[in-house]
């Protein structure tokens, strides 16, 4: 079968085919070869014993961050907090350009600026736009997610940018996961029961939520040791 790379972790890929997720391994061939597949690769894989067979020609790669066969590259770029740089924004199109990536430019913390600032900033957008490039706001979430249909696209810029951010406001799968919800209610349930008026000695009150706070993070603990053990096993078994 073949599929992508769309996470490594260690020795193991996590390969999307045709909509469906495979952990897989790398063959120790690839090792001896030299070979390190990336983010992004497509790969050929046995999907019963969760190897990867074979890598794929590649289209492009970044070495920063570390992937490949990028249709597109969202240059995330902070206007204030960081201070907007003209220059790493110019180094970075030429990455992009370099490995025949389209980029388009994503302005953030536009509110941080005065009146004065915003001028001087959309000179700066004109001067892009002028060049052919595409320059977004990151509050247009709308036609940012409109531009993702079909490609695969990479996040880069400076620290500090928001990138992470972005990503979050674009991406609310969180929001409908139980356990993410489960993380969120505990807190506010066991606040809750904290300033209800209940005729209960202060140490007692005391004693009880701390008991039920370790009691839900050793049960978080217990789950993140059970991923790694299976983790483990997972892989110890494709060795033998």
């Amino acid at each position: 079968m073949e599929g992508q790379i769309i996470k490594i972790i260690s020795n193991l890929y996590t390969v999307n085919s045709n909509g469906k997720i495979y952990e897989c391994h790398s063959r120790g061939k690839f090792r001896n070869d030299n070979i390190s597949p990336m983010v992004g690769d497509f790969v050929k894989f046995d999907k019963e014993n969760n190897y990867i067979l074979e890598m794929l020609p590649r289209h492009n790669e970044l070495e920063r961050p570390l992937v490949s066969n990028i249709d597109q590259g969202l240059i995330v770029t902070s206007l204030k907090g960081p201070l907007f740089s003209p220059n790493l924004l110019d180094k970075l199109l030429v990455v992009m350009e370099f490995n025949k990536i389209k980029p388009i430019i994503c302005l953030t913390k536009n509110d941080l600026l005065t009146k004065e600032e915003k001028k001087d900033i959309k000179k700066y957008v004109k001067y892009y736009k002028k060049l052919g490039y595409k320059v977004l706001y990151n509050t247009n979430l709308f036609r940012i997610k409109r531009l993702f249909k079909g490609k695969t696209t990479v996040f880069t810029g400076q620290s500090g940018a928001g990138k992470s951010t972005l990503i979050n406001k674009l991406d609310k799968k969180h929001l409908n996961d139980k356990r993410f919800l489960l993380i969120c209610l505990i807190p506010i349930v066991l606040h809750g029961v904290w300033d209800m008026p209940i005729n209960t000695p202060y140490y007692l009150l005391q004693i009880t939520l701390t008991v039920a706070a370790w009691l839900v993070i050793i049960y978080f603990i217990n789950l993140g040791l059970k991923q790694i053990d299976d983790a483990k096993k997972l892989e110890s078994k494709k060795s033998n």
